[in-house]
Parts: C-alpha cells; sequence; structure tokens
C-alpha cells in the first residue's frame, strides 16, 4: 500500500532530529574534553617492598671531616723537601733536633759537633765547672773551669740542689735562650741518662747528668 507523502516527510524529518541530537551531543563530548584542562596526572606510589632477609643496611652518609689545620714547617723540614738538607743550629722544636742528631752522627771536629750540643754543669766548694756534651756520640767537645761565685752557691745551697755533681738545668717554658727548653729535654733523654732532682721556686727543672746512654757512647 503505498505510503502518504505526508508520512514520508514526518519519517524523514523524525529521523534528521534523532540523527542530528546523537551528532550533536558526541560533539559536544568530543568539545568539551578538548577544551577542558586535563588534571594533573599523580605519581603512582611507590610499593613498599619488605627488605630483604639479611640485608645490608642502607649506607650512612657523613659529611666530610674538617681538614686539619696547617703548620708551618722547621727550616731543616723545608730544606729537605727541596734536597738541601743540612744541621740546622740552635733548633729548639723535637723534629729538627731529630734531624739534627741523624746528621750529626758522623760530626769529626768539635766546630761540627757544637752544631747540637748542650751544657751541663758541676759546682762544688772549690769548681765551677761546665762541659758542652755532643748529643749524637756523647763526646765532651768543651770543658771549661773556674773558681766558684758564692751568690751560686748560695743560690744552690738555698734551692738544695746537689754539689759535685753534673746537673743539666731545663726550662720548661721556653722563654730562656740559655737553657734547653722541654723538646730538648725530651730529645737528650733518648739517648742521655737522666736522673730527675727537683723543679726550682723559678720554675726550672733541673736533672742529674749521668752520661750517655750505651747505643749513644758506642758511636
Amino acid at each position: 500500500m503505498p505510503s502518504s507523502p505526508f508520512l514520508r516527510v514526518g519519517l524523514v524529518a523524525g529521523l534528521a532530529i534523532a540523527l542530528t541530537g546523537c551528532g550533536w551531543g558526541y560533539a559536544e563530548q568530543v568539545e568539551k574534553s578538548t577544551l577542558e584542562p586535563a588534571p594533573p596526572a599523580r605519581p603512582a606510589a611507590a610499593t613498599a617492598r619488605p627488605p630483604a632477609p639479611n640485608a645490608p643496611p642502607d649506607p650512612v652518609v657523613r659529611p666530610a671531616p674538617a681538614r686539619a689545620k696547617s703548620f708551618e714547617p722547621s727550616a731543616l723540614a723545608r730544606a729537605a723537601r727541596t734536597g738541601e738538607a743540612r744541621l740546622m743550629p740552635g733548633a729548639r722544636d723535637l723534629y729538627t733536633l731529630g734531624e739534627n742528631h741523624r746528621l750529626s752522627l758522623d760530626a769529626l771536629t768539635p766546630e761540627d759537633m757544637g752544631l747540637h750540643s748542650f751544657e751541663v754543669r758541676l759546682v762544688d766548694a772549690v769548681n765551677d765547672a761546665t762541659q758542652v756534651v755532643h748529643c749524637s756520640s756523647g763526646k765532651t767537645i768543651r770543658f771549661q773551669k773556674r773558681a766558684p761565685d758564692p751568690t751560686t752557691q748560695a743560690r744552690m745551697a738555698e734551692e738544695k740542689l746537689p754539689v759535685g755533681v753534673w746537673l743539666l738545668t731545663i726550662d720548661p717554658s721556653g722563654q730562656r735562650a740559655d737553657l734547653p727548653n722541654n723538646d730538648w729535654y725530651r730529645h737528650i733523654s733518648r739517648f742521655h741518662r737522666l736522673d730527675f732532682v727537683k723543679r726550682t721556686a723559678d720554675g726550672l727543672v733541673v736533672y742529674r747528668y749521668l752520661g750517655p746512654r750505651d747505643s749513644t757512647a758506642a758511636r
């Protein structure tokens, strides 16, 4: 049965409306998804894993240690770096004294021995004697004697210092240039026998000098 022209027009119009509505809805969704900014992506949560059995602990990161303060080397140490090591008279630090001792082992003349030596003194009723001892060999390189000074005798009696024996006097403070300082004492005691006597009222330390050690005297 032939359809009515009006019916065909109505069906076509309804189909067009239906298709237009669906198309517009889809286009609207595409447009919104294109224009609206996408939400920021969240980083994937790290999956916590239980530590493996017997796994070593994480290394401990420690700050780098502070650099040690630099110090001024002795004149002999500076000379040794340039290949010009030589004995330094007047040394009063332990390192240079040790190097002087080594460099003075072959000294033969009193002048050379005198560059690394120390002085001891003996006072009694009739003598005030000094001898200069070569530290490396233990040899006496200079001996002097004079009449005792009454002032010196009185001071020794007041300090109750022994008379008639060789004494080595040390200034631990290092203030007196005419006396060995504490480093000199430490160096001398390695190669020579000393016996403590006392500390005086003015802070000096007196030792009885008993001579070189066997290893020193054998040189």
